[in-house]
């Protein structure tokens, strides 16, 4: 019975009218499907990984609602500075500007360097050159500034201030493509405007990563996946045409899986990319067998090969399904 319905529909496909509506409607679903790879999302909700009733989305929600997610990001400084020097200690203050000025943190930051100016201005007291050191530990024996020694790496001997960081606040949001730029952005911005060999760094940035590369390892691995389908079906299918179109029809269904995914409000990240390769095995399971049965049919004529290989290893396909 499956025979006789895939012949009749392999009959009804070879119909002028038939084709050119199924090359507009393809085409149309290939145009729908490019602009969705422009559109797809990139954001990663957390609450995927957990049931209706779990208690994460339980504890997400509550946080989200009721406290305050802002991150403390810490940009440490580890370079081989002087910091006896004026210009050295200007440096480091203005590491606090370049993080509130962007537009992913709060105005407002924790630095120690600033702190300690502002002391030593009210006691007058001079931090330059050899007072530093001596300012720097009567600083750090008061009560009030003394959790700043945390911020500060000194030499096994003491004589010499090898590293410090200061602390900047991450606007609240729980969302992964803000996370994301808030990193990549603090970055670049201490990059291009500082001197310092600074770089910020949360515990939190490791899980931001994956956001960061989420694009570029999707796009990778499709291009792997599918010079391993070309590898793999080349030798069976003989035909160098038809291997191109069985490739262009995994590019399509990509492109169109993209598509749904914006319709779907699917996001691009490390669960839906591990399924768009899957998509890759899937069809290659179907396509390359109707182009392989296509090859090796028998008839003299195109749509007679098109019904031949629908209704013999078409019609086997769809029961093995």
């Amino acid at each position: 019975t499956s025979n006789r319905v895939m012949k009749t529909w392999g009959k009804f496909l070879t119909f002028p009218a038939t084709k050119c509506s199924v090359i507009f409607i393809s085409l149309l679903l290939l145009g729908a499907g490019i602009y969705g790879v422009t559109q797809v999302d990139e954001a990663f909700n957390r609450r995927i990984l957990a049931k209706d009733d779990s208690y994460l989305k339980q504890f997400l929600t509550a946080q989200e609602k009721q406290f305050d997610l802002s991150i403390p990001v810490s940009i440490v400084e580890t370079g081989a500075l002087d910091y006896e020097k004026y210009t050295t200690q200007q440096q480091i203050r203005a590491l606090t500007n370049i993080v509130t000025e962007n537009k992913y943190y709060r105005d407002r930051s924790l630095s120690w360097m600033d702190t300690f100016s502002r002391y030593a201005e009210q006691t007058n007291k001079s931090i330059s050159g050899p007072y530093f050191l001596p300012a720097l530990r009567e600083f750090l024996r008061i009560p009030a500034f003394s959790h700043f020694s945390q911020d500060l790496k000194f030499t096994t001997d003491g004589t010499r201030l090898e590293a410090s960081r200061i602390f900047g606040f991450m606007k609240s949001t729980s969302t992964s493509t803000i996370q994301k730029n808030a990193m990549l952005t603090l970055r670049e911005d201490i990059t291009e405007k500082s001197e310092l060999d600074a770089f910020p760094i949360n515990r939190l940035f490791i899980y931001f990563e994956q956001y960061a590369i989420t694009s570029r390892e999707t796009v990778r691995n499709l291009i792997i996946a599918a010079i391993a389908v070309l590898l793999v079906t080349s030798p069976f299918l003989v035909d160098c045409t038809v291997t191109f179109i069985v490739v262009l029809n995994f590019a399509a269904l990509i492109c169109e899986l993209f598509g749904l995914m914006v319709i779907w409000n699917v996001s691009l990240n490390s669960v839906s990319m591990v399924n768009l390769v899957m998509a890759i095995g899937f069809a290659v399971d179907y396509s390359a067998h109707i182009a392989h049965a296509y090859i090796t049919s028998n008839e003299a004529t195109v749509n007679g090969r098109v019904v031949d290989a629908l209704s013999t290893l078409g019609a086997r396909d769809r029961k093995s399904v």
